[in-house]
């Protein structure tokens, strides 16, 4: 059941990580572990977070965190896409930034529902051992989807060239419109 949970948590993620791959042809392999490493430690400590922050936040993250996840996800995407089109003769030359702001930022609004997911674990776990290993499971998950999906995503940005920003922002902005409903 946990593993489950871990999977569908990680498909947000997933499909950011492989986001990020197009828009950097020239990324390394340690690159594309950061970004698991940073995807996977979200999913891991997000629903450690609204395990303790239980009902006090419950109510508000149910009105509010599709929104907060569709707002990131839409003004990166944006931002992306605003570029692309800005550049179109430099895409392909241009490499873009590896940054660590920008993965916290990513690695927040994708994670925001395994912290409903933390906050669901505090009614229904039998303890916190249970907890941390359903977080420890939703973790690596996470961490080893993104890091595959930033390197799948390197691999098929070389095929798109100069449309590679343009086609990860556009799957960013999606991602946010989907996280409404």
């Amino acid at each position: 059941m946990i593993f489950a949970i871990a999977v569908t948590l990680a498909m947000d993620a997933l499909a950011v990580a492989i986001s990020n791959g197009v828009s950097m042809p020239k990324m390394r392999k340690a690159q594309a572990l950061i970004i698991g490493i940073y995807f996977g430690g979200f999913q891991f400590l997000m629903p450690l977070a609204g395990y303790f922050a239980g009902q006090l936040i419950d109510d508000f993250l149910e009105k509010y965190g599709p929104w907060i996840t569709f707002g990131v996800l839409v003004i990166i995407g944006g931002k992306m896409v605003i570029e692309a089109l800005k550049h179109k003769e430099e895409i392909h030359e241009k490499e873009a930034v590896f940054s660590h702001p920008k993965l916290i930022v990513q690695a927040i609004a994708t994670s925001i529902d395994a912290f409903a997911v933390g906050v669901t674990l505090a009614f229904s776990a039998d303890g916190i051992v249970q907890v941390l290993w359903a977080c420890g499971v939703i973790g690596v998950v996470a961490l080893v989807f993104s890091t595959a999906g930033a390197l799948f995503g390197k691999k098929i940005g070389g095929f798109f060239q100069k449309r590679a920003e343009l086609a990860g922002g556009i799957v960013l902005i999606v991602l946010g419109i989907l996280s409404l409903f």
